[in-house]
């Protein structure tokens, strides 16, 4: 441990109480917030401060469990397993989080002191279990069992991962000797995966959110990251806080006074853990939403019953069945985990001014008959997890400013008789399943942005403000269209998409003929034929008297702020042949009712959040040319029915969630230009027939679960100029066939398991400007001829098992801006010829087995931003203007620079 970071122990008894339980300053110091049953007794403890919000103790405690004293080690096991390097600083003083254990959270971990077999132990808790194993730590999910590494090493646990010093790839990354060093199983658990890069396709395992470049291993208790150029490259992922901030979501940790700053304690100290009991959880509460300013808080914080706190009601057994608050002036967010009020039957904080989301914790209150949120700043998106309240009878979230959709989930709520969600920003429709629950007898949804017809059942409800909305229900026939209606169209969808807000709204509500309208388009009749609306800032939802407009043929509005769903009613517009709603925030499937809009020509659906299946029934557009889902988050497999599209050109679909295998009908004959697939997860060969698209320029795989060898037939396209299949499980060589590939501008190849010797003739393409062959297992020498590729710019080879020395050849390459070659086994000098490259950024050949001087030549080398040439064995001094590159790794390699020669 950092001995200077800890200080001495020096306050009181009395001062170091009230320091622990860190009271603010508006409760009085009578009032503690409620402490655990345990008595505990300080054997010996440190404290830490490196910034005022990590002032915590560490502290070995004797305690007092009913006739039985044992002991908590703390401080013992904290030192004895890494202490500041494997745990990070306390970021909590010891605390009762559950009945009879005492826990502590550091950053990089928790420990518990529990009763385990019948004796008392200090555990690690299973973080990564909690995270991205099982819930509650689950020691047997969140395995990798089929991705084992061959390098030497050390297996541990019951899945027969490995702890080694070196990754699957074969890169030096030294986690055996860091697992060894710091505690071993006891600090780390068992090893969960083998070290790899969480980019490799078949790694399971990965961290929300998170860079995944890195190369990681998984532990039941740590992950391990490798950070290679920094002084000390191996690290641990900070999973203590993520467990603490999964356990006590939106930050209501911080309204526990174990969480806050402490003082230090003193040996020979007697004091009561805080708990977490209910009365903890109120007294959370009022300090989070500003209790001192309530407009009644008539015995809270006092030690009186709680049924005698003003709003609070219990059952005979003192357990909390009610909280009501309504109009009390409570402020701030809901930060405290009410939800550990099991008993909790009517929650009423109506008309106060809370702020930030609804805790989706709240769905876990098996018990509650009452939500009443109305009237508050209450915004984000309605927890799906109030489905869970199976006996919740009254929902009131009314007048706040909450968006997303309404849960189509509620209407399995049997017991609903009212739900209350107007005067928000829902988008979307209004779930039908909501018109089929028995007991419900009032429904308010207006002052929204709800869009798309109602479902017919929703009639049924004997209360209801349906007929305020703008949509009407889904059975009623549309009135005959004329300019009129066009006309009224337009301005509901003025309306409902925030037209005063608008960049550009020229004429539009004004009397002009409606082809004066900003962005519209009418034929010579006055009918509106286009809408045009691109980067205008629209926002809200599509109305359905879009379908009105029968003659519009074209709808252009991407890049703008557009929610919800694309309305049912849009399919009544039969003359539309161009929709493109690309780069807006909308949601929801494509809807069954565009499948009768049969003149299609281009559909852009791109970047948004549009989810379900991809409808088969595309495939039944004769003109469809474009079609565009990509970067959404659509699921399931590719419909094969695409393939008989025969005006099909570009089809996008990278960047969602879908599976299965390539359908071969894909390989037209002709035709399509772009397919575009990469970043799924697809999965079995790419199919042969996809040779058979011969007009085929792009053609993007990467980033899937593909398998088997290149098909020879992708040799066959003759206008093929970028293909991309990185990151998959393709194995064999690369196809002889694609000697033909005259037109290729890139090709990447990388992270597969590809073998054999690198291809000669790959320096033949004349327009080749990118190759990418990295992280496979090719293996032979780097081909000369490599060199005759005159236009390429960027040339990665690293990660596989090359030999021989470095062509000089490649000093040809004078367009190169990136040479990537390390962690391979290439020997010899690097060839001076490398300094012709003027133009490089970027220049790796870390861990070869290079040797010689580094070649005065590459002082040329004014462009570079990235250098690596640490692991090898060169000689010589470093040119005096590296020192200005901005990313290298040159005080690994022990040389002077050159200025420092004599």
């Amino acid at each position: 441990m950092n001995r200077s970071i800890l200080v001495g122990l020096r306050l009181s008894l009395l001062a170091v109480v009230a320091a622990l339980i860190a009271v603010p300053a508006s409760v009085v110091a009578d009032d503690p917030p409620p402490t655990s049953q345990l008595v505990a007794t300080v054997l010996r403890t440190t404290f830490s401060e490196p910034d005022p919000h990590l002032a915590h103790n560490v502290p070995d405690l004797r305690l007092t469990v009913g006739d039985q004293v044992v002991t908590c080690g703390f401080l013992t096991h904290y030192q004895a397993t890494g202490d500041l390097i494997r745990w990070g600083f306390p970021t909590s003083e010891v605390l009762e989080e559950r009945q009879g254990v005492l826990t502590q959270y550091y950053q990089r971990g928790v420990v518990d002191c529990h009763q385990r077999a019948g004796a008392w132990r200090m555990e690690r808790r299973l973080a990564w279990d909690y995270l991205g194993g099982g819930v509650g730590g689950s020691i047997d999910l969140g395995v990798e069992p089929d991705l084992r590494t061959e390098q030497p090493g050390v297996e541990a646990g019951p899945w027969g991962h490995r702890v080694s010093n070196f990754a699957i790839d074969g890169t030096p990354i030294g986690f055996l000797d860091f697992f060894d060093a710091l505690g071993g199983v006891q600090a780390f658990g068992f090893p969960k995966s083998d070290a790899r890069s969480d980019l490799d396709p078949r790694a399971s395992l990965q961290i929300p959110g998170a860079n995944p470049n890195f190369i990681r291993q998984y532990f039941q208790a740590a992950v391990l990251e490798f950070h290679p150029g920094t002084p000390q490259p191996v690290k641990l992922r900070l999973l203590g806080d993520d467990v603490r901030n999964l356990i006590y979501p939106d930050k209501s940790f911080q309204a526990f006074p174990s969480f806050n700053p402490a003082e230090p304690l003193t040996t020979g100290q007697t004091f009561r853990p805080h708990a977490l009991t209910e009365r903890a959880i109120l007294a959370a509460l009022y300090q989070a939403t500003g209790g001192a300013g309530w407009s009644n808080s008539a015995n809270w914080l006092s030690d009186a019953p709680l049924n005698d706190w003003h709003g609070v009601t219990t059952a005979p057994d003192g357990r909390v069945i009610q909280l009501a608050l309504p109009r009390n002036q409570l402020r701030g967010e809901l930060a405290v985990p009410l939800e550990r009020l099991p008993h909790l039957e009517h929650l009423n904080l109506s008309g106060n001014e809370l702020q930030g989301p609804i805790p989706a914790a709240l769905g876990k209150l098996a018990n509650l008959r009452s939500l009443q949120l109305s009237n508050n700043q209450l915004s984000g998106e309605l927890p799906t997890t109030l489905s869970n309240l199976h006996a919740l009878t009254w929902l009131d979230l009314s007048a706040n400013q909450l968006g997303g959709r309404i849960p189509g989930n509620l209407g399995g709520l049997r017991a609903l008789a009212v739900v209350d969600v107007s005067a928000n920003q829902l988008v979307g429709n209004v779930p039908p399943s909501l018109g089929t629950l028995p007991n419900l007898r009032e429904l308010r949804v207006s002052r929204n942005f709800l869009n798309g017809c109602l479902a017919p059942t929703l009639r049924r409800i004997p209360s209801h403000d349906l007929g305020e909305l703008i949509e009407r229900f889904c059975d009623q026939v549309p009135a005959e269209t004329n300019a009129a209606s066009d006309r009224a169209a337009l301005e509901a969808f003025y309306y409902a998409t925030g037209g005063p807000a608008w960049n550009n709204s020229g004429y539009w509500l004004s009397s002009a003929p409606l082809q004066a309208w900003h962005g519209v388009w009418t034929n010579s009749d006055g009918r509106v034929t286009g809408i045009e609306l691109k980067n205008n800032n629209l926002s809200g939802v599509l109305p359905s008297m879009l379908g009105d407009l029968s003659y519009l043929d074209g709808i252009e509005i991407r890049e703008n702020k557009l929610r919800g769903v694309i309305p049912p009613g849009l399919g009544r517009a039969k003359e539309l042949d161009w929709l493109n709603l690309s780069d807006n925030q909308m949601e929801g499937t494509i809807p069954d009712s565009l499948q009768d809009l049969t003149k299609f020509r281009r559909l852009s659906l791109s970047n948004n959040q549009f989810e379900g299946e991809i409808p088969a029934w595309l495939g039944s557009f004769p003109r469809l040319r474009d079609l565009h889902l990509d970067r959404n988050q659509f699921r399931g497999t590719i419909p094969a029915t695409l393939g008989n599209i025969p005006a099909l050109d570009h089809l996008h679909l990278r960047d969602n969630q879908l599976e299965g295998q390539i359908p071969a009908s894909l390989g037209k004959p002709q035709g399509m230009s772009v397919l575009a697939l990469s970043n799924n997860r697809l999965t079995g060969p790419i199919p042969p027939e996809l040779g058979r698209a011969i007009d085929l320029s792009g053609l993007g795989l990467a980033n899937n679960q593909l398998s088997g060898e290149i098909p020879a037939t992708l040799g066959d396209l003759p206008r093929l100029s970028g293909l991309s299949l990185e990151g998959n499980q393709l194995h064999g060589e690369i196809p002889s066939t694609f000697i033909r590939l005259s037109r290729l501008w890139s090709l990447n190849l990388a992270g597969n398991r590809l073998e054999g010797e690198i291809p000669a003739w790959l320096g033949n393409p004349v327009e080749l400007r990118s190759l990418d062959l990295s992280n496979n297992q090719f293996s032979g020498t780097i081909p000369a001829n490599l060199g005759a590729a005159s236009k390429l710019r960027e040339l990665r080879l690293a990660g596989n098992r090359l030999i021989g020395p470095i062509p000089p050849e490649l000093g040809r390459l004078f367009h190169l801006t990136d040479l990537t070659l390390h962690t391979n086994g290439l020997q010899g000098p690097i060839p001076a010829e490398l300094g012709n490259l003027t133009q490089l950024t970027q220049l790796t050949l870390d861990h070869n087995q290079l040797t010689g001087d580094i070649p005065p030549a590459l002082v040329r080398l004014l462009n570079l931003e990235t250098l690596s040439l640490s692991g090898n064995a060169l000689t010589g001094c470093a040119p005096v203007t590296w020192r200005e590159i901005r990313q290298h790794d040159l005080p690994a390699l022990g040389l002077p620079f050159c200025d420092e020669v004599n």
